[in-house]
Order: structure tokens, then sequence, then C-alpha cells
């Protein structure tokens, strides 16, 4: 169904095959940004004295972590589909 509805956005509509490029272009460059993003502010202070401040800071670290393996997972999830050619033609 999904597949359907890529290869008639990418035939039937017009400049569709751009339509569907940008997107995955800019979702590509979504992820990066958000990587960039945690990298930068995980590194760019001691995160370990930072950490051991206060119980509050131990929870936002936790909740880092988990959003870093959820970012991972979807995207790796998404370069699953696009090797296996899942998201049409």
């Amino acid at each position: 169904m999904a597949v359907d509805s890529v290869e008639n956005i990418m035939r039937n509509v017009n400049y569709g095959w751009l339509v569907r490029y940008t997107h995955a272009v800019g979702a590509s460059i979504f992820f990066a940004a958000i990587y960039l993003h945690i990298a930068i502010s995980l590194y760019s202070k001691s995160i370990i004295l930072w950490v051991l401040q206060s119980p509050e800071r131990t929870s936002m670290v936790f909740r880092d972590i988990i959003f870093i393996v959820m970012m991972a997972t979807v995207f790796m999830r998404y370069i699953t589909l696009e090797i296996n050619g899942l998201f049409g033609n």
C-alpha cells in the first residue's frame, strides 16, 4: 500500500521524484543535525563530573542515552528499508 502510494507520487505527480528525493535527503540531514547537536552537548563539558553533581542530571543523561538509542534504531530501520528498495522504485 505505501509502496503503491510512493510509486504513484513518483510517476503521476508533477516533480514527484523531486519531492521524494528531497524528503530523503532532508531526513538524512535532520538525523545528522540531531546527532551533531547531541555530540556537541555531550562532549563540550566534562560529562562525568557534571553528572555526579546531582541526581537530576543523572536522569537527564539516561534520558539522552535512551533518545540516542531510539534515534539509532529509527535510522537503522530507515537505512534497511532504503537498501532493500522497499520505498519503491
